[in-house]
């Protein structure tokens, strides 16, 4: 028979000692690690303090914003949610109401004149409409006229646009 290696009392004392100092490195490196997140904890609670002091002041400092109609939108999803077990809890976290923008900010949108109008309505109603949006977005910078001679000049390769409306992108440039 094959006698099996067996360890001796000399290499089993030697292999427990390079355990226990595996041991006490492995200690160390948990001193250590657990110091940096001492650290670390301390800097994000600190962080904490100082969001829930700036917001203190942001609240002191601003009225209430209104609230808006779209909060019962959000609840009801929410309810929505949680009633499928979404959340750990049970219940859905809470949610802020939305803030509006404020009147200042929201650009007014000037009288419409007679001469814009005549423009507009010579123009078919999905090209009227076109340059109405043009001019929302534009903060109202911009006229009617200015719009339709801008659609205009960019206006000539519409025709290109629409003999190629039916055909596949990569072949309308080999055509």
């Amino acid at each position: 028979m094959k006698s099996v290696d067996i360890m001796d009392t000399t290499a089993v004392d030697k292999r427990i000692a390079e355990l226990r100092a595996d041991d006490d490195q492995l200690r160390s490196h948990l001193t250590q690690l657990d110091e940096k997140l001492t650290i670390f904890i301390a800097a994000i609670r600190d962080g904490q303090a100082n969001l829930r002091a700036t917001r203190a002041r942001a609240d002191v400092a601003a009225p209430p914003a209104p609230v808006a109609e779209a909060t019962t939108s959000t609840n009801e999803t929410q309810r929505s949610v949680a009633s499928r077990g979404m959340f750990a809890g049970g219940a859905p976290p809470k949610a802020e109401p939305a803030a509006e923008m404020p009147r200042s900010e929201v650009p007014e949108e000037p009288a419409v004149s007679a001469e814009d109008e005549a423009l507009l309505a010579g123009l078919d109603p999905k090209a009227a409409n076109a340059i109405r949006v043009k001019r929302r977005l534009t903060g109202y910078r911009k006229s009617v006229r200015e719009l339709l001679e801008e659609m205009q000049e960019t206006g000539a390769g519409d025709s290109a646009n629409t003999a190629n409306k039916g055909k596949k992108w990569w072949r309308r440039g080999n055509e």
